[in-house]
């Protein structure tokens, strides 16, 4: 503060302490500098301030504002700070006032105007806390600004929403005298006359609006409202999006909404949507009650009026799918389309009233006027035309393209129609195909038909499964089933034929009621009504009548047939002039040309049967076969000109060129092959080959067949020949059968009777007689051996004068020179020279003998080894296969016994029985099933069983017995037995049952599943004896491994063991040592505790390990008896507790067990002890008893 005194002429400047004088520097001022310490700065004419350091300085701004304490004044005089003004006449409660002239005073307030007391925060405009209390205000002025709710406003005026304000509340509102909002501002938006008809706030929050009312409108809507999610122009407020509304006198209509996901145009359009989304709507209540359907798109008055949930649908036109609520995917364009569609779904219907009645009906396509403008429940239905399918109301999977196609159909379904008016009056057919104009016009129940062509099946009403393709093809048709057409007017005129089926312009064009026949060809089968014919070929059977089940393939084929019937022609002008002849077959040109009546003959080849008039039965094949038959009757000639001169002949066979060419009349020849039976005279001869009986003219009966067989006979009658060259130069002997190359070759000069087959068997045969050769090369040197059988290659190659032998196999007995042997099977016997009355049957049995006899092998390689064995049998593959110098054994199966050598008296029966006997010397075994002993060496062993003793291996296992599937020791073994499937044993024991084993020497195991260990003794089902000569016995009954030396009867079941007489244990003194009194008597029994208790038999078995197995009637009845006795472990426990070695605790491993026999020791003791005290009581007593008598005498 500084002020001037002018008395002085000086002036101070207070420093905050005290008052300082300022220090001048310049004469007048001007442009002088007066330093007032660090905060007054005066310079020039101008009294002036620089504020330097503080705010306790005057500023003057030069416009006339003074600041003490600021330097930025607002008034003539600002004070920023404390003020403190003194005229001696200040107090408390004073005011400061003024008079008319401005001169100030301090007053006291007059009476009852009250005195105003409080306390405030700088800054802060003061209000009345109470009438006389003043207390801070929101109002905050900090300079030329004032804040509501902040202290650093950044303009004039600023007011700021407090921290914890909600989103609902207000900043700013200014409302009516009705207490209608007429602006209010809110953190995101700023309203402007908005509706506020009595709700909360909350309802305009976040929207800019313009709304009134007026004298003639009680409406109070919105003209304009701008929301986060909308703007709206005469919308309600539920609406979201962009819309326009007209506002009646007291009602609101919709005319156009949009928003980010539905569009809605017209009025009242969409004006239910709800959670629907992606809608476009224009028109009239277009889409009006659509509420959460998504994805539909409607145009026109109406359309899609009724629409609630559906989605994805289009409907375009007046009134187009005004009915549909839940239908989805739907299409349709045109008025009334799809007009009463409620829920079905996928249709498209485009044309005037398309779909009109559709009600449930889905996936439907409609196009044209009135298309499918019927159907209510009809599916999967395409129409395209006007009044397509039009009163189809159920039909389904039908399609129909062209005006007035299927206009009739009603519930005729899976129909095709193409062309205007196919199908036309269809109404309940079904599957039926009609392309072209009026194909199957009339065609109302006929099902599985098929018309494509122009007036194709025009005239159809019933008929079914019919196939007509080409301008008017069965147009006529209208009862008829199974027919096809194919063709202009082909089966035009048909009525009711069925299974017909005609290819070809005019094929069948007459038929009316024929049925099964069929004609391919130009005018084929034209006039026909006969029944099952087959015409195919131009103008073939084109004068057939009435015959029928013809069959004609070629031009002009039974072209003259009129009534004749079942006859086959394949071929131009084949069976040409056939009338009446009938079942007749010919396969050629001209085949059976001139027939006219002939029946039943068959000709295949260039004018086979050519002049055959009326001959039967006759078979000809190849050119010119039988051409000049006329009458010959059942005569069959194959090849070229086979029975070429045949005229009358009956009942022969020529095949092959030239085949019976000379025969006229004779009858019953067979001639088969090149030149067979060229030059034959005679009947009954049978030649097949070339050149077969070739020169034969007189000779009967006889039979050849093979290249030049029996080529020279001439009047030998009743030979076989049968081979190359077979009975080649034979002339005139009889009854000879050869068969083979080269057999009988050279003709036997003499013998006769004589069956040779094979290549060159009994080739150089002369005067052997009565003998049968099969084979090659069998008996090739024989000359008069005769009565042999000799079968097989190089049989008995050798022989040539030995008699009465039966050989066969390849090689059999090859070198053998003597008889009385028998041999079958390649090698068979092969080595033999000497021996005799041996069978040998099978590939290289007895093969390398030469001198052994009396063996029978039989099977591949038997007793193929043996040299100098005798009397063995070998029955089976490889059975004694090794057996060279063995005797006296029998083998009966496959390998039964194939490595034995030199052993002897065995018997094996089974495959692979005694298979190994590894020595070779196994003697005196049996063995009988698969495998059984199968690896055995050793001696006396018998097995019965497949696999029975398979694994006894060694020559020390003997004397053991196994019977039954896989029984056996396994090992090296001896004197075991084990009866019963899959049973074991070791050395000396004994198991019999199923699964039963003896696993260690000298065990017992008798019953199903029972086990025995060493010396053990298990009888029973599931009998286990583990411990070391133990003796389990009874169902279930279990011995483990600590348990040795025991035996047991019964399992935990057993509620009683009864006998005749008591238990007998040894006592014998001589054989007790270290006899001692050490028993305990009284002390031992008093501490036992007697108890009642019942048995848990489940508990008992688990503790030893018994696996539960069946229930059984009373299995567990022995839990239901209360026992009395001790507890073991108690009585362990007195033992030891009295010092007593008691021996009737069993303490097993598992279960614990008392002998109860052996209490009657301790008991004898205790009574003994207590007969000791008794007596001594006695001795007392009577001593008592004596006195006591002596004191009475007193």
């Amino acid at each position: 503060m500084a002020y001037y005194n002018s008395t002085d002429k000086k002036s101070f400047i207070y420093n905050g302490t005290s008052w300082e004088i300022l220090t001048q520097d310049g004469a007048d001022g001007v442009g002088d500098t007066y330093s007032a310490g660090t905060g007054l700065t005066l310079s020039g004419s101008i009294f002036n301030s620089v504020w330097t350091s503080s705010n306790t300085n005057i500023f003057n701004n030069n416009t006339g504002f003074v600041g003490i304490g600021t330097n930025d004044p607002l008034s003539s005089l600002h004070l920023q700070g404390s003020l403190r003004i003194n005229d001696d006449t200040e107090g408390a409660g004073k005011v400061l006032t003024s008079d008319a002239v401005g001169n100030a005073t301090w007053q006291t307030p007059a009476a009852g105007g009250g005195s105003f007391t409080g306390t405030g925060i700088a800054n802060y405009i003061p209000k009345f806390s109470s009438s006389t209390v003043l207390d801070t205000s929101l109002m905050y002025q900090t300079g030329k600004r004032l804040g509501v709710g902040t202290t650093t406003p950044s303009g004039r005026f600023m007011i700021q929403q407090d921290a914890g304000a909600s989103d609902t509340e207000p900043i700013f509102e200014i409302k009516d005298k009705g207490g209608f909002t007429v602006m209010v501002i809110y953190k995101d938006s700023m309203h402007f006359y908005v509706n506020d008809p009595g709700g909360t706030k909350a309802q305009n929050r976040g929207a800019f609006a313009v709304s009134g009312k007026n004298s003639t409108k009680g409406l109070t809507n919105n003209y304009l409202l701008v929301n986060p999610d909308s703007t709206r122009i005469y919308t309600s407020d539920t609406i979201a999006g962009f819309g326009v509304q007209n506002i009646g006198v007291s009602s609101i209509t919709s005319y156009m909404k949009l928003n980010p996901t539905n569009y809605f145009i017209g009025h009242n359009s969409g004006e239910s949507i709800s959670d629907g989304k992606f809608n476009s709507t224009l028109g009239y209540e277009s889409g009006n009650k659509l509420t959460t359907g998504d994805a539909n798109c409607t145009m026109g008055y109406k359309a899609g009026n009724s629409i609630n949930i559906g989605d994805l649908n289009v409907f375009i036109g007046n009134e187009t799918g005004l009915l549909t609520d839940q239908g989805y995917n739907n299409t349709a364009v045109g008025s009334y389309a799809l007009h009463k569609n409620t829920v079905g779904y996928g249709n498209v219907a485009i044309g005037y009233a398309a779909l009109k009645e559709n009600d449930m009906g889905v996936y439907n396509s409609a196009l044209g006027m009135e298309a499918l403008m019927s159907n209510t429940n009809g599916s999967y239905n395409t129409s395209c035309g006007y009044h397509t399918l039009k009163l189809n109301t159920e039909g389904a999977f039908n399609s129909a393209i062209g005006s007035l196609s299927m206009e009739n159909n009603i519930s005729g379904y899976s129909n095709t129609a193409l062309g205007a008016y196919a199908l036309n009056a269809n109404t309940t057919g079904n599957f039926n195909t009609g392309l072209g104009a009026t194909s199957l016009r009339n065609n109302t129940t006929g099902s599985y038909n098929v018309a494509v062509g122009s007036f194709a099946l025009r005239d159809n009403i019933s008929g079914e499964f019919n196939v007509a393709i080409g301008d008017n093809a069965m147009m006529a048709n209208t009862i008829g089933i199974n027919n096809t057409a194919v063709g202009a007017e082909a089966m035009k005129a048909n009525v009711d034929g069925n299974r017909n089926t005609a290819i070809g312009d005019e094929s069948s064009l007459w038929n009316e009621t024929g049925d099964d026949n069929t004609s391919v060809g130009y005018r084929t089968l034209i006039l026909s009504s006969g029944n099952g014919n087959t015409a195919i070929g131009s103008s073939s059977m084109i004068t057939n009548a009435f015959g029928w089940d013809n069959t004609a393939l070629g031009h002009m084929s039974l072209f003259s047939n009129t009534n004749g019937t079942e006859n086959v022609a394949c071929g131009k002008k084949a069976l040409y002039s056939n009338v009446d002849g009938s079942y007749n077959s010919a396969l050629g040109m001209e085949a059976l040309y001139s027939n006219s009546n002939g029946i039943r003959n068959t000709a295949m080849g260039y004018r086979t049967l050519y002049s055959n008039t009326s001959g039967t039965y006759n078979v000809a094949m190849g050119a010119l076969a039988l051409n000049s038959n006329t009458d010959g009757i059942s005569n069959i000639a194959i090849g070229r000109t086979p029975a070429f001169k045949n005229t009358t002949g009956d009942y022969n066979i020529a095949i092959g060129t030239e085949a019976l060419y000379e025969n006229l009349t004779n009858d019953k020849n067979i001639a088969i092959g090149y030149y067979a039976l060229q030059k034959n005279t005679a009947n009954n001869n049978i030649a097949t080959g070339h050149y077969a009986l070739q020169f034969n003219t007189t000779g009967t009966s006889n039979t050849a067949y093979g290249y030049s067989a029996s080529r020279d006979n001439t009047t030998g009658g009743s030979n076989t020949a049968i081979g190359y060259n077979a009975l080649l130069e034979n002339e005139t002997g009889q009854y000879n059968v050869a068969v083979g190359f080269n057999t009988l070759a050279s003709a036997s000069t003499t013998g006769s009777y004589n069956i040779a087959i094979g290549t060159n068997n009994l080739r150089y045969n002369t005067t052997g007689g009565y003998n049968t050769c099969i084979g090659t090369s069998a008996m090739y040197y024989n000359t008069s051996g005769s009565n042999i059988i000799s079968i097989g290659y190089n049989n008995l190659n050798s022989n040539s004068t030995g008699s009465s032998i039966i050989s066969v196999g390849n090689y059999a007995m090859y070198n053998t020179t003597l008889g009385k042997n028998a041999a079958f099977g390649n090698y068979a016997l092969y080595s033999n020279t000497a021996g005799t009355r041996n069978i040998a049957i099978g590939d290289s049995t007895l093969y390398a003998g030469s001198t052994n006899s009396d063996n029978i092998a039989i099977g591949y390689t038997a007793l193929k080894a043996n040299l100098y064995g005798s009397h063995n049998l070998a029955f089976g593959i490889q059975a004694l296969y090794k057996s060279w110098n063995g005797s006296s054994n029998v083998a009966v199966g496959n390998f039964a016994g194939k490595n034995i050598t030199t052993g002897y008296s065995n018997t094996a029966f089974g495959d692979s029985a005694l298979y190994g006997a590894t020595s070779g010397n196994a003697c005196n075994n049996t063995a009988v099933g698969n495998a059984a002993l199968s690896n055995v060496a050793g001696d006396r062993n018998t097995s019965i069983g497949c696999f029975a003793a398979k694994n006894l291996t060694g020559t020390n296992a003997y004397d053991v017995v196994a019977i039954g599937y896989n029984s056996g020791p396994y090992g090296e073994e001896k004197e075991a037995v084990t009866i019963g499937s899959n049973s074991r044993s070791d050395s000396y024991g004994v198991s019999i049952g199923h699964n039963s084993e003896a696993m260690s020497a000298r065990g017992i195991a008798i019953g199903h599943t029972a086990y025995s260990w060493w010396y053990a003794t298990a009888l029973g089902y599931a009998v286990q004896a583990f411990g070391d000569n133990s003796t389990a016995i009874g169902n279930g009954t279990m011995i483990s491994d600590t348990e040795d030396n025991q035996i047991k009867f019964g399992n935990t079941s057993i509620t009683s063991i009864k006998g005749q007489v008591g238990f007998t244990t040894y006592s014998d003194a001589r054989v007790k040592n270290n006899v001692q009194e050490d028993v305990s008597g009284l002390a031992f029994i008093k501490e036992l505790r007697p108890v009642t208790y019942n048995y848990d038999i489940r508990k008992e078995n688990e503790i030893m390990g018994v696996k539960e197995s069946e229930d059984w009637q009373g299995k567990y009845d022995v839990e239901k008896i209360r026992f009395s006795g001790f507890l073991a472990q108690e009585v362990d426990a007195a033992a030891k507790k009295t010092g007593y070695n008691f021996s009737g605790v069993d303490k097993s491993s598992n279960l614990w067990g008392l002998r109860y026999s052996e209490f009657v020791v301790p008991i004898v003791k205790s009574v003994q002890e207590q007969q000791t005290i008794i007596e001594n009581q006695q001795k007392l007593i009577d001593e008592l008893m004596r006195r006591i008598e002596v004191l009475e005498k007193k």
